[in-house]
């Protein structure tokens, strides 16, 4: 979203949406900044994308619940898992559902 909000700002296209809206047409939305930090948009499928671009990652940075350290061999088990999960499900024609 971050990077679609990026390249769209001024764009004519969305004007009659915004004057639906009850925008004000004399204000501009330039966009000067993105941060851009993960690409996954499709939040079902999240875990499964994480670990397909992380998997290869073996050591958890610390976080509010959980100290540094590397992978059990339980989660790497799961990591290959989801991983593979995420190659089958982008491997689907959803088009075709």
């Amino acid at each position: 979203m971050s990077s679609l909000l990026g390249v769209t700002g001024n764009n004519h296209n969305y004007d009659a949406c915004l004057e639906e809206a009850g925008a004000f047409m004399d204000e501009k939305d330039d966009v000067f900044a993105v941060q851009v930090y993960c690409p996954i948009i499709d939040l079902e499928h999240a875990d499964l994308a994480y670990e397909w671009v992380f998997e290869a990652d073996k050591e958890n940075e610390p976080g509010p619940t959980a100290a540094a350290g590397s992978m059990s061999d339980f989660e790497e088990t799961v990591s290959k898992k989801l991983r593979v999960g995420y190659i089958n499900y982008s491997n689907f024609p959803h088009h075709l559902v």
